[in-house]
């Protein structure tokens, strides 16, 4: 099981009331390996927030799915060990580093109508900053891994009927949102299903 160790910030001082707006544009760094992105998120009913998160592409760092009994409706027991490898932690600090640049800059600050920010974040101990902020950015995968749990065709393996199409299939989520990759497979999946059984006598 893996998830991407996410660095998330937010740029304006002062809550405003701009409308919410998700990401429009990724920024991809350092050889694929961090992917950036921005956006207006709301944080009351009238006041909204500008955030920019980065998170680490490839991370090595491996944590565990476990059920905890056979009641379904019992959540598993899951830990995710974000930056247990030095090569996330190293990636992790040249994220904090980038994410502290891009905030600094004339660009958002022309965006925000402010002045440039001199200081953001500590710069102090990196490590630190990213064990005390480390976060998800929800692209979990691995945790129904092809091959493991499911086969090839995404049945899972000794239950008959049962498919999983979605991100824990995935060995990798290495780009942003991936709605549309799974989109696409639970469609290509779907008119698989009714092809099987339209060729049923």
């Amino acid at each position: 099981m893996q998830d991407n160790p996410c660095i998330a910030i937010f740029l304006d001082t002062m809550p405003q009331n701009r409308l919410p707006d998700p990401p429009q544009v990724a920024g991809i760094a350092d050889d694929f390996k961090i992917v950036v992105e921005a956006a207006i998120i709301p944080i009351s009913t009238n006041a909204t927030r500008v955030n920019i998160a980065a998170k680490v592409a490839f991370p090595s760092s491996k944590g565990t799915l476990e059920l905890s009994n056979t009641d379904p409706r019992v959540n598993p027991i899951v830990k995710f060990n974000y930056l247990a490898s030095e090569s996330d932690m190293e990636e992790c600090i040249k994220m904090s580093q980038l994410l502290s640049r891009i905030a600094k800059s004339k660009s958002i600050a022309f965006f925000l109508g402010t002045s440039r920010q001199s200081k953001l974040m500590s710069t102090q101990d990196l490590k630190q900053f990213c064990r005390e902020n480390v976060r998800t950015i929800y692209h979990y995968h691995g945790g129904c891994s092809v091959g493991s749990v499911v086969n090839r065709q995404y049945h899972v393996q000794g239950i008959k009927g049962l498919r999983v199409v979605d991100g824990s299939t995935f060995s990798k989520s290495p780009g942003t949102n991936p709605m549309a990759t799974l989109l696409m497979l639970g469609r290509y999946e779907g008119i698989k299903i009714l092809r099987e059984r339209e060729a049923k006598p």
